[in-house]
């Protein structure tokens, strides 16, 4: 029973709901379906209720979904919160505009070319690859909620071809130039150069371990003009961290070469540390007598400092105070660093 307007009697009724054949037209497709209608108690006048209306389009238009294969509203859903997406970021991120997307997710059926696309990053591999061509169209928080679910999804073990895959995007397709300290970007070096500070530290927290990853690459290039892995430092807040450092963190940790461990610092303030664990043994035949020097000597020069003692330390370097907030470091201020190797 529900209270509706009936315009016969000219007030507000009791309303029945009774069972109706109906036939409904979809892009000129005809579906008949049993529809549920209410009348007026008084006139038996059928009444409108918007509702209650939606509630039978929704069945027609599974209906159309079913005959053209289409997703339903709920695996169009699905797939938005796998990632972690707002309807208005998904909207964004496939560049349909602000509206498009969430009139799905409300009923609305989708066209054939954007029901491709929804199939198409169901899978996070291509996801991944929507992602890297448009992520300028999110805001950097939706950028670094859908960069960390990327991440999370390449943990399981079916997924080889998507870690390669991740990887890739990782490494991206920067150009040798300064900023990378004239050489490309070897994420497997760096993978190693982590696992060797893991190793031969006795606790490494997350925090202090992208502080030893800048000053090796900016050591190793002031002392040899070329960059050890080509990586990309960024000044932030906190000192130089490697660019997408949390990403590559993260993979480590998914191929099972890191563990990743939270440390409280104050429970009463939120302030929570990641120390780092390396779950293999570091083979050295893999560096050369110049890196395992150069990696030695920043090991040993900072193996007493905590993350607030070389984050402080990191501020005062020149590479440091001369680049802009959020800028690439130039390791052509590297020979400003005010260590040297002796």
């Amino acid at each position: 029973m529900k209270n509706l307007y009936c315009s016969s009697c000219d007030n507000i009724v009791d309303a029945n709901l009774r069972s109706k054949d109906e036939e409904y037209d979809v892009r000129g497709d005809k579906f008949r379906i049993k529809s549920e209608v209410f009348f007026c108690s008084r006139c038996n006048e059928e009444l409108f209720d918007e509702e209650n209306e939606n509630k039978n389009l929704g069945k027609v238009y599974s209906l159309y979904r079913e005959k053209y294969n289409l997703l339903s509203v709920d695996q169009i859903k699905s797939i938005r919160e796998k990632y972690g997406l707002s309807q208005r970021a998904m909207s964004r991120l496939l560049d349909w505009g602000e509206v498009t997307y969430s009139r799905y997710e409300n009923g609305t059926i989708q066209d054939s070319a954007h029901n491709e696309v929804l199939e198409l990053i169901d899978n996070p591999k291509n996801m991944l690859a929507i992602y890297k061509k448009n992520q300028h169209l999110l805001s950097l928080h939706m950028s670094e909620v859908l960069r960390n679910r990327l991440s999370k999804l390449v943990s399981d073990d079916a997924t080889t071809n998507l870690i390669s895959c991740f990887e890739k995007f990782l490494i991206g397709d920067q150009k040798i130039s300064e900023y990378t300290g004239y050489c490309e970007f070897n994420l497997e070096k760096l993978k190693d150069i982590i696992l060797y500070i893991a190793t031969t530290q006795t606790v490494i927290l997350k925090t202090k371990l992208n502080k030893l990853l800048w000053y090796i690459d900016f050591l190793f290039f002031k002392t040899y003009s070329i960059s050890l892995t080509g990586c990309t430092y960024i000044r932030f807040p906190y000192g130089p961290i490697p660019n997408n450092y949390d990403d590559i963190i993260n993979l480590m940790v998914h191929e099972k070469l890191l563990e990743k461990n939270e440390i409280i610092y104050n429970r009463r303030k939120g302030i929570i540390g990641e120390r780092l664990t390396s779950q293999l043994k570091i083979d050295k035949t893999k560096f050369t007598t110049d890196e395992i020097r150069v990696m030695d000597f920043i090991g040993d020069y900072f193996r007493k400092f905590n993350c607030v003692e070389i984050t402080e330390y990191s501020h005062k370097e020149k590479p440091y105070k001369e680049t802009e907030e959020k800028g690439a470091i130039s390791y052509e201020l590297a020979k400003k660093l005010s260590l040297d190797l002796k």
